[in-house]
């Protein structure tokens, strides 16, 4: 478990900061050896991190992690952001979402990403585009 609560945010925020970065070397140091990533209905485990992390970035090249709100109680961190991005295909998205984590030594030991319902970005040209259909009358 971390020291104190500040040592439990700062691994939170090293998560954060080493995703944005897309350093998937450096985010696989922040877990355990056997340490745990749940997203949405996925689970992953050792080095598929750093293949969840990659495919993550694939999809959002451009991402930045906006914090909501972070609660530390004990080992357990629950963890409240904003995903703010650009798709591969140039559209802003937004998902926002919960983390849990379990920490131990000093590293993170599970994380549970709950997915929010998020949104893409919607273009003036895209709505005007959508017309109602032909009236019958």
């Amino acid at each position: 478990m971390p020291s104190t609560e500040e040592d439990a945010k700062a691994q939170v925020h090293k998560f954060c900061m080493t995703l944005m970065r897309n350093d998937s070397a450096g985010l696989l140091n922040l877990f355990g050896k056997d340490a745990l990533l749940f997203w949405g209905p996925y689970s992953f485990r050792g080095e598929d991190i750093k293949r969840w992390a990659s495919e993550l970035r694939e999809m959002f090249p451009v991402l930045f992690i906006k914090e909501k709100s972070l609660e530390v109680k004990g080992n357990q961190v629950r963890h409240e952001f904003l995903i703010e991005s650009v798709t591969k295909d140039g559209q802003r998205a937004w998902l926002p979402c919960i983390g849990t984590y379990v920490l131990s030594e000093g590293r993170i030991q599970s994380l549970t990403i709950e997915l929010l319902h998020g949104w893409l970005a919607v273009k003036k040209e895209d709505l005007e585009r959508v017309r109602p259909p032909p009236s019958t009358s």
